[in-house]
């Protein structure tokens, strides 16, 4: 709190305040039954393909097909997680 409390210096006057907060309220959707429906649509279309694709057991990123490049697996398939190296997740190919 008090990091937030040694600046007075104003970053916007008053006039660009309030145009700022126009600009905000003009471009937001406005409330009625059209923007509810399609709101649904969406959430309905990224659920569906949220399940459509495999997730990572550990940290829910998308997997992705890989291949092995050397050892004794060399060639052999396998889902990997999207976020490596982040996340090390791996399962095999079925």
């Amino acid at each position: 709190m008090s990091y937030i409390k040694q600046f007075v210096q104003p970053v916007f006057s008053e006039t660009e305040y309030t145009q700022i907060i126009e600009v905000i309220n003009d471009v937001k959707l406005k409330r009625g039954v059209v923007t509810d429906l399609r709101h649904r649509q969406h959430v309905t279309e990224l659920v569906a393909s949220k399940n459509s694709v495999k997730q990572c057991s550990r940290c829910g990123s998308a997997m992705v097909m890989r291949e092995t490049k050397r050892g004794e697996n060399k060639g052999k398939q396998f889902w990997g997680c999207s976020a490596f190296p982040k996340c090390r997740s791996v399962e095999e190919f079925n």
